[in-house]
């Protein structure tokens, strides 16, 4: 069996029955040339010509694709022996334009926006000609506006090691950011004047998260609340008409005190609203006046397999003070053979704002 997740403004588990059968010859493997390996270039949507901006590398490029707020160029460079996913990139240098200056391309990478951005990866001690070059063309939307907010908000429900969006006047140079959460570094992806993306460290567990975020002389204190889902079933392995109990938990939700249960009109940022619409076509955000609620969305993406009791898609609404926040189901086979459920935890409450702190100082 196994787990993926996603947060990016929802909470995503996949329970996955695979059996994978595999035979490979050691000789062929080191004979063969690395595969080509995806990568793509994330940089902020929101970008206006003058100001800087950070952007950065990444290895799964389609995970990014879809995500609101952010902008993704996809291209290829080849794999190198030995490496993984994780640790690819640092084998390969960043070259910005045509300087002469290059960076590691593990590491978020800052510029001054133009028309276009001209960038060129290849591997570390090469020539940046056998690497690959693209270019990125910069100019907003006639007629489009960026503004700036005036102070720093966040969602209120995280996921450890997921995405994060963070509103907020940052200087849009990511050398001089730096963001702590429970005082653990997070890893940014992206920044503009107007926020910042970054990966919370998958180590916080779910309960209070306190952040902590510097750029250059302004440092702000900001407060979310991690959680977990957990899935899990009683039964790995089952045979046509068979059936198995399987649970889904969420974690952290008793941490989120009664304030933070307010909805905000809207859907999160990073839920297409495609999504919402399929579980639930006349739903409509709670507005900040109304109490916020969690959506869970469970489907059963395996229905020629199995049968999902309940239906093929369920909606599940959690809202303030409940005993439980966890939802048990039964899955039966129809046929032999793997099965896969998704769960999409969906929060519709309102963004948090920075907390006053008296030490903190101002540009």
């Amino acid at each position: 069996m196994a787990a993926s997740a996603l947060w990016a403004g929802s909470a995503q588990r996949k329970l996955t029955l695979l059996i994978i059968f595999t035979a490979f010859s050691a000789a062929l493997t080191h004979a063969q040339k690395p595969p080509m390996v995806d990568v793509g270039v994330v940089l902020p949507q929101d970008v206006i010509t003058g100001e800087t901006v950070s952007a950065s590398i990444v290895v799964n490029p389609s995970d990014y694709a879809t995500l609101p707020g952010l902008h993704v160029v996809k291209g290829q460079v080849a794999g190198v022996a030995g490496s993984t996913p994780t640790n690819l990139l640092s084998y390969y240098s960043l070259r910005i334009d045509v300087s002469a200056t290059t960076v590691p391309a593990d590491h978020p990478f800052s510029f001054i926006a133009t028309n276009g951005l001209l960038i060129t990866i290849f591997r570390t001690g090469g020539k940046a000609d056998d690497g690959w070059s693209t270019t990125i063309p910069l100019s907003p939307t006639s007629g489009q506006s960026f503004p700036a907010p005036k102070n720093f908000s966040m969602p209120p429900l995280n996921l450890a090691g997921a995405l994060q969006r963070i509103h907020g006047p940052f200087s849009g140079d990511s050398n001089h950011t730096v963001i702590r959460v429970n005082n653990l570094p997070a890893r940014l992806l992206i920044e503009s004047p107007r926020g910042a993306y970054c990966f919370i460290p998958a180590s916080v567990p779910p309960g209070t998260a306190d952040w902590v975020i510097t750029d250059h002389e302004r440092s702000v204190r900001l407060r979310s609340w991690v959680l977990a889902l957990q899935m899990s079933a009683d039964k790995l392995k089952l045979m046509k008409g068979e059936s198995t109990a399987f649970h889904v938990f969420i974690r952290g939700v008793e941490s989120v005190p009664q304030e933070a249960w307010f909805g905000s009109g809207e859907a999160p940022d990073f839920i297409d609203p495609a999504i919402i619409r399929k579980f639930l076509p006349d739903f409509k955000p709670p507005s900040p006046t109304q109490r916020g609620v969690l959506v869970l969305a469970l489907e059963n993406m395996s229905v020629g397999t199995v049968v999902m009791s309940g239906g093929n898609k369920l909606a599940l609404t959690f809202g303030y003070g409940q005993n439980k926040y966890e939802h048990h189901g039964t899955i039966t086979a129809t046929r032999s053979g793997s099965f896969d459920i998704d769960a999409t935890l969906i929060p519709f409450l309102h963004d948090q704002p920075e907390l006053v702190d008296a030490s903190s100082s101002t540009r």
